[in-house]
């Protein structure tokens, strides 16, 4: 099978139409389930001079044509915002996370960049759609702002984001922009058997009883094993102090089987100018060998990079601690060195392992 992209001709109407009518497609656009063939043939066939379309399209081995996504580029008639340009696109639920969106994006900011030189290209996207987002953002995309219930889906209000593409011109202007990162929040986030969540007081008892309190976990960490549930009372005062700010990110991690919180997990050293920070994480004995920290790191990956707009991920562990490493590589993190007594740790003073991850390689994986 071949997939190519090209403009629509007369008869993609019914394909288009079904795109849009598509569950799993409907809801991340403006579509509704009643959608007519009849009506997208027939804006097929007026030709717009400020509207420039492409179609993604999967050729079998018999020659047969099926429209497996669509994407257009509208310029506004009026002359004070020529030099913009607004996208829509969608792309088939089979063939989601397989290059077809990327492929479509880039033929119309080819005609954007180099044939009517468009200097802003604009787009909307529902705020639960990370793939899109993280796709945008990979092409230039920046998200400006947040159009909250802008519109009606599957009977609730749902919002999105403003996002654009700056191309040429005030480089200053865009380069202030692109150092800005998105931040969430400690948002609660799922990761099959776990659920990352902000702390609370009430956590006390099982942070102790479950990790804080175990010198085989705090071993190679940098803050000493507790006595007692109530030395787990001011670091958690801290936390929870500190959630009201967007860019202060410390999870929970609890199994969603008994509910109970068993480690935790967050972000240190953010560097904002460059868009990296690193990852410190550590989870109860009982735990250890099931997959469970690597479940939580990998989505914690995912989130910094596609909701939140980092360029860089870094982790680091005690030479002698090779099981975090483990967990580090299956998510992605490449080994970048080994700092000589960098560190210190209950056990004494130690080498680093360091571990790192930039958005090039995750996307990059991501495409595969």
């Amino acid at each position: 099978m071949e997939i190519i992209i090209r403009p629509p001709k007369a008869g993609d109407g019914a394909g288009i139409a079904a795109l849009r009518r598509m569950p799993g497609v409907f809801e991340t656009i403006l579509g509704i389930p009643s959608e007519r063939d009849e009506r997208i043939e027939a804006g097929l066939a007026i030709i717009n001079p400020n509207s420039y379309q492409f179609v993604a399209v999967a050729i079998e081995a018999g020659g047969e044509e099926t429209v497996i996504g669509s994407a257009a580029l509208s310029v506004p008639e009026n002359p004070r915002r020529r030099h913009c340009g607004m996208v829509g696109i969608m792309v088939h639920k089979n063939y989601q996370g397989k290059k077809v969106g990327r492929r479509l994006m880039e033929a119309l900011l080819d005609i954007a960049d180099n044939w009517l030189m468009l200097h802003r290209v604009e787009l909307t996207v529902f705020v639960d759609n990370a793939p899109a987002i993280a796709l945008y953002k990979k092409l230039g995309f920046e998200i400006e702002g947040t159009l909250q219930d802008e519109c009606i889906r599957s009977g609730n209000y749902a919002s999105g984001y403003m996002m654009a593409r700056i191309a040429g011109g005030k480089k200053e202007e865009v380069q202030k922009n692109a150092g800005r990162l998105n931040h969430q929040g400690t948002k609660n986030l799922q990761a099959g058997r776990i659920t990352l969540r902000p702390f609370q007081l009430s956590d006390a008892h099982l942070m102790f009883a479950n990790w804080a309190g175990n010198p085989n976990v705090t071993k190679y960490l940098t803050w000493p094993c507790y006595q007692n549930e109530d030395d787990t009372l001011p670091i958690l005062h801290s936390w929870v102090g500190e959630y009201a700010k967007k860019s202060f990110y410390n999870w929970a991690i609890v199994l969603n089987e008994t509910g109970q919180p068993i480690g935790s997990i967050g972000a240190v050293n953010m560097q904002e100018d460059i868009k990296a920070l690193e990852i410190g994480y550590c989870i109860g004995e009982e735990w250890w060998n099931k997959g469970i920290a690597t479940e939580a790191l990998a989505r914690i990956v995912r989130f910094f990079f596609e909701e939140v707009g980092l360029h860089r991920i870094a982790a680091r562990h005690a030479s002698a601690n090779m099981a975090s490493g483990r967990v580090m590589q299956k998510c992605g993190l490449l080994y970048e060195g080994t700092l000589r007594c960098a560190g210190k740790t209950n056990h004494g003073i130690c080498d680093e392992v360091v571990y790192a991850i930039t958005a090039q390689d995750y996307f990059k994986a991501a495409e595969k």
